[in-house]
């Protein structure tokens, strides 16, 4: 059941019953049983016209408790939003999943640069900055047991070593901010400060995404924007937020 979500939700569209089965080197009749399980609870719903699959009704009263339960969600998403507004720059919340960093809400810049952010976009925690703030909490060994080998590898050609890498990671948490420059593509830049829990742990983080020839200035005013962010997160006593600084 978790291996059919997990296809649905990583492509993001309806499906047919054949593609979940090829991606998962299952038996169709398999599929078929299991999809009728989650259908008949509302979790899937099927198309009888097209006999595509894709999230039911009762996914969203999930979404929806996890989010009332959660506030880093929605008070999250409304930072984004206006820190995209504010400054015309794509603005993004996002937290691990599993082992890969991943998009929880994002508001699109206004700028020529295009990247994937919809929600649930993933991408290997190395390739990213707020990936580095997100293992903060964990040891060299912990990172080297999540981090899959071939996730070292970077878009660009580079080849990161486990040390390389974790000295980047007690770097940016010693710092509150990571910077990443031209890993996924030589034209884009990531700014991202993290979300700490009353525990310590970096649950999330907010950051831009930007063209990498932003000046230096606009780069101060951008971190700025989201350390104001930080701290507005951090004045919800309710919450499960605490201040990251």
């Amino acid at each position: 059941m978790v291996e059919i979500l997990e296809v649905l939700r990583e492509i993001g569209v309806p499906t047919q019953v054949g593609q979940i089965a090829a991606r998962l080197n299952a038996p169709r009749s398999s599929i078929y049983e299991v999809i009728g399980s989650l259908a008949s609870a509302g979790i899937l719903e099927v198309n009888p016209g097209t006999g595509e699959v894709f999230f039911g009704l009762a996914s969203y009263f999930y979404g929806a408790a996890y989010a009332r339960q959660n506030p880093i969600i929605g008070l999250g998403a409304e930072e984004v939003n206006r820190l995209g507004r504010a400054t015309g720059e794509t603005a993004e919340l996002c937290t691990l999943i599993k082992n890969r960093y991943a998009i929880v809400h994002s508001m699109p810049g206004n700028s020529l640069l295009r990247m994937e952010t919809k929600p649930g976009f993933t991408l290997p925690v190395p390739w990213t900055a707020s990936g580095r703030l997100l293992v903060a909490h964990m040891s060299r060994e912990e990172v080297g047991a999540l981090v899959p080998p071939e996730d070292f590898d970077l878009p660009n050609g580079v080849k990161l070593s486990l040390d390389v890498f974790y000295d980047e990671v007690r770097s940016a948490d010693a710092q509150g901010l990571c910077v990443t420059s031209g890993i996924l593509d030589t034209f884009t830049k990531c700014i991202a400060v993290p979300i700490r829990s009353t525990f310590g742990q970096n649950i999330a983080t907010l950051c831009f995404v930007v063209p990498v020839a932003i000046d230096a200035v606009r780069e101060e005013t951008l971190v700025a924007a989201l350390r104001e962010s930080q701290r507005r997160l951090s004045q919800y006593p309710a919450s499960i937020l605490a201040t990251s600084a």
